[in-house]
């Protein structure tokens, strides 16, 4: 894997199934990335990442490739646009979550947050409406992040937000901070076509 990048930067992979559905559906900007993650340091011709995941119940250590073993696999990289200093220190910030637990509850009041807005926003609006981050409130526990939660405390700890800390990091609010300028996609990779686009 061949990329230029750097300490901080995020990647994210899409989501399947009915994670798929409800992000492209209900939420605004719609998104079709759902799991998110940092660049740490490069390895062997590879990069290693700091995420957290339900895979490994939590905050945990692995490596870029393995989000693209499949053929059709897809990944996007994004930038903050902040000193490098700063991005660089992010990934560093995440250490003291490494025994961190997955914030399984937390999904669940994201799920319950999302239906009484989705109710909320149809009786208001006769279903017109999409769910932003702003709708939901601000529940994510530091002490078990979800993934884009673990992205949200790294840049918070460094002084250097890239989600408005008043709502909820979810998918949606990533994609807002791409429309945003805050972030920027530097690569777009799907394994198997043999290139990597900025």
């Amino acid at each position: 894997m061949r990329l230029k990048l750097e300490p901080g930067d995020i990647f994210r992979v899409p989501a399947g199934g009915i994670a798929a559905w409800a992000n492209a559906k209900f939420t605004a900007p719609p998104t079709r990335w759902f799991h998110y993650g940092l660049i740490w340091m490069p390895y062997d011709g590879d990069w290693i990442t700091i995420d957290s995941s339900t895979e490994s119940n939590g905050v945990n250590v692995g490596l870029l490739s393995w989000y693209l073993r499949n053929p059709g696999d897809e990944m996007s990289i994004l930038r903050a646009d902040i000193p490098e200093d700063l991005r660089h220190a992010a990934p560093l910030a995440l250490i003291p979550y490494a025994r961190s637990k997955y914030g399984y509850i937390q999904v669940i009041r994201l799920i319950l947050s999302g239906i009484g807005a989705a109710i909320r926003i149809f009786l208001t609006e006769f279903g017109s409406g999409r769910l932003w981050a702003k709708d939901f409130p601000d529940m994510l526990d530091r002490d078990a992040p979800i993934c884009t939660r673990a992205v949200e405390i790294a840049y918070l700890a460094v002084g250097a937000p890239i989600i408005d800390p008043r709502y909820p990091a979810i998918p949606a609010a990533f994609e807002e901070a791409v429309l945003e300028g805050v972030l920027k996609e530097i690569y777009y990779i799907k394994k198997g076509d043999g290139n990597e686009r900025k």
